[in-house]
């Protein structure tokens, strides 16, 4: 006869062969979201949890425009700069309303990188505007009348066409000497995170007739906002370029051997390129 201790112990061992096959056979959760691996920030680590989409991109549409060394970035470029860090980086038309996070990869993470710009406090000095005046105007324009105007902020002595291209010139230069100035950035792979939204939008919106009558004598602004949050991502690589080559040629070329040819390649003192010397 089968004791009550018996059943009991047998209850138990099965339990624990049951446990056992389940811990060798299934995988945890915090496992799976170890392998996508975590972005990580000043503050905290997040493990991520969809290794396909680890910053829940909702979007295609980039709403910026990242220019390195003079170079547009587009998703999923390889670009090879000189030094093992950028020239210069550029964010271009940027909405007031949106942010960006700038992260590099390392290994399966994500690590937040410090991006913060630096603006001009200074206003443009007279030979940082004669400069720009000379750049900006085709050679032999006289120059003079607008840098005037650009040093005394009056236009009164500029003609009516002189205006209009005075003040096109002074957009353009402005915008470009205060923009920010981001850090630059060395060697990797990065991924920029941009956050969109949508701005509110003030109208004068009357619900009846009686609020078209209300509202024509008082005005009432309606505010209309969205707070879905537009998430799109821009993923790049920098890369050394390939040093140039330098010293003498390793092409051997000999003289009196059937075949060999040697040229000239550019004009020289009683030769011209093309010539053939053997």
């Amino acid at each position: 006869m089968v004791t009550l201790s018996l059943l009991r112990s047998r209850y138990f061992l099965l339990v624990v062969i049951l446990s056992a096959l389940s811990s060798a056979f299934f995988i945890t959760p915090a496992s799976a979201q170890e392998s996508c691996g975590s972005i990580i920030t000043d503050a905290d680590s997040t493990p991520i949890e969809d290794c396909s989409n680890p910053f829940g991109q909702n979007t295609d549409t980039i709403p910026l425009t990242l220019v390195i060394d003079g170079q547009t970035i587009v998703p999923d470029a390889t670009l090879e700069i000189t030094n093992e860090l950028t020239e210069s980086v550029k964010f271009l038309d940027m909405r007031f309303f949106d942010e960006f996070e700038f992260y590099k990869h390392e290994g399966s993470n994500y690590i937040q990188q410090d991006v913060t710009p630096t603006y001009q406090d200074d206003d443009p000095s007279e030979a940082q505007w004669q400069e720009a005046l000379i750049a900006y105007f085709p050679p032999g324009t006289d120059i003079s009348p607008f840098l005037q105007a650009s040093l005394t902020g009056d236009s009164d002595h500029l003609t009516e066409e002189q205006v209009d291209l005075y003040y096109d010139f002074e957009d353009t230069f402005l915008a470009q000497y205060y923009q920010p100035q981001y850090p630059n950035i060395p060697l990797g792979m990065y991924t920029v995170v941009v956050l969109a939204g949508e701005p509110c939008l003030t109208y004068y919106a009357p619900r009846s007739i009686f609020g078209y009558l209300k509202d024509f004598f008082i005005k009432t602004a309606h505010a209309q906002c969205s707070n879905e949050i537009f998430i799109s991502t821009l993923t790049f690589t920098l890369t050394q370029a390939t040093p140039e080559p330098t010293g003498a040629s390793s092409v051997l070329f000999l003289p009196g051997i059937q075949a060999s040819r040697f040229y000239i390649a550019q004009d020289g003192d009683g030769v011209d390129a093309g010539e053939r010397v053997w």
